[in-house]
């Protein structure tokens, strides 16, 4: 199966877990019927995400620009 996604044809979703964050999602379990998912992230400085896990997948945090720091099992990823 090959997907290919024109970033810029795609919309930015407002994303629940913070005021002003954003996603773009380019490959979804949902949409596509695989075992994994590949989201952009917009997230504003001085904005945290709140704690949260996810049962059936993990998260990978890729920074494309500025500075981000992540927790995982309360050891800091930065």
């Amino acid at each position: 199966m090959e997907i290919c996604t024109e970033v810029d044809n795609l919309f930015w979703d407002p994303h629940p877990l913070g005021e002003g964050v954003k996603t773009k999602p380019l490959v979804t379990k949902r949409e596509h019927d695989l075992n994994v998912s590949c989201i952009l992230v917009k997230v504003p400085a001085g904005i945290e995400i709140p704690e949260h896990t996810h049962e059936e997948q993990t998260d990978i945090l890729y920074p494309l620009s500025g500075k981000a720091e992540m927790y995982v099992l309360l050891i800091s990823m930065n």
